[in-house]
């Protein structure tokens, strides 16, 4: 069942990255007038960091993980914490992102 839990997890995380990185495009793609298109260039530039300010986080968690693993019972738990709270945070900025961008747009 843990498997089934991770693997569902891993599945949705992905998901999220994928349908940030097409928002991004399709923001990009919007015309109607210089204002929107300033508006849509700044949202897309900010999804891009923040994918890759959150790829660089996991990248260097899961580096890490083998050594921090050693003589430590814990490190699954904190690993799994670690991971949780980066893609909370990825969700969170990406909705406060969107939301702006949105409010913006009306």
């Amino acid at each position: 069942m843990k498997k089934f839990g991770k693997m569902a997890f891993v599945s949705s995380l992905a998901l999220a990255v994928v349908t940030t990185c097409t928002a991004a495009p399709m923001a990009m793609g919007l015309t109607g007038g210089s204002s929107y298109e300033t508006a849509a260039e700044k949202y897309a530039q900010s999804i891009e960091a923040l994918v890759e300010t959150t790829g660089d986080a996991y990248e260097n968690v899961t580096e890490a993980y083998p050594d921090s693993a050693i003589n430590n019972p814990n490190a699954p738990s904190q690993y799994l914490a670690t991971v949780v709270k980066l893609g909370n945070n990825y969700f969170a900025k990406t909705m406060s992102l969107t939301n702006n961008f949105l409010k913006g747009m009306r």
